[in-house]
C-alpha cells in the first residue's frame, strides 16, 4: 500500500476530526497564536470545512500574510472564488494597498 493510498484512506477520518475541533481550542483555553491559527485555517479549508475555516480566521486576533493566503486559497480551492476575491480585497484595503496599483507594482 503506497503513501498516497494511505493518505486517501485516512483523509476523511482526519478531516472529520478537524472539522469537529473548531470549538475545542476555545473551550480548553488553548492560546492560539498566528502560527497555530494559520494551521487550523489551512486544515479546515483543505478538509472542505470552509465555513469552519472562516470562523477560525475571523476569531484570530491577528492575521499575517500566511493566514490570509491560507484562507483565500481555501476559499478558492473550495469553489468560493467570489468570496476569495472579496477577502483578497479586504486584505489589500487593510494594508493600505490600492488594487489598481498591484499589477504595475508586480512587474
Amino acid at each position: 500500500m503506497g503513501m498516497s493510498r494511505i493518505a486517501t484512506v485516512k483523509k476523511p477520518y482526519y478531516c472529520s476530526m478537524a472539522c469537529n475541533f473548531v470549538g475545542t481550542w476555545q473551550i480548553r483555553n488553548i492560546d492560539v497564536d498566528v502560527v497555530l491559527g494559520t494551521a487550523l485555517v489551512n486544515t479546515y479549508a483543505k478538509c472542505g470545512c470552509v465555513e469552519t475555516a472562516m470562523q477560525a480566521f475571523r476569531e484570530l486576533p491577528y492575521h499575517d500574510v500566511m493566514t490570509w493566503a491560507a484562507m483565500i486559497g481555501g476559499l478558492a480551492m473550495g469553489g468560493h472564488g467570489e468570496e476569495a476575491l472579496e477577502l483578497f480585497t479586504e486584505m489589500c484595503k487593510g494594508r493600505g494597498l490600492d488594487l489598481m496599483q498591484l499589477p504595475s507594482s508586480a512587474s
